[in-house]
């Protein structure tokens, strides 16, 4: 919401973008103590998900009168995608939506959104959904 209203302030073009990150496997190691991460060798449908809700939402928008586009990124994370995408497009804003994590998925991910703010070059605006604040 935050982004569309940015967009029509400015009548600027919106991109919708969702980084989209191959399913991590882990096994152990031969050692038996460091975990080895090896793609997940199950068919990964998020891509055609993601795009089906893009395009949804993108024609939501446009028939509200915004410019809006949208585009699946694949990475090795959702952050260096986004941070590729932001670069390439030499976009003005990067608006990103926040999640929160549980602890498990803090302690071994860490935060996409604090990757983000650290190395972004551009502005940015982290939004916190309600219950995160």
């Amino acid at each position: 919401a935050h982004g569309v209203h940015l967009a029509r302030l400015w009548s600027a073009r919106l991109i919708l973008a969702q980084a989209v990150v191959p399913l991590p496997l882990a096994a152990p190691a031969l050692d038996g103590v460091t975990p080895v991460v090896v793609p997940a060798l199950v068919p990964d449908r998020r891509d055609e998900l993601a795009e089906r809700k893009l395009a949804e939402i993108e024609g939501i928008l446009r028939r509200e009168g915004v410019d809006a586009h949208s585009t699946v990124l694949e990475g090795g994370g959702a952050a260096e995608a986004l941070l590729d995408f932001v670069e390439s497009s030499e976009a003005d804003l990067l608006v990103v939506g926040r999640r929160q994590k549980g602890l498990w998925e803090r302690i071994f991910e860490g935060s996409e959104s604090t990757k983000l703010a650290r190395r972004i070059r551009t502005a940015g605006l982290l939004v916190c959904h309600d219950g995160e604040r």
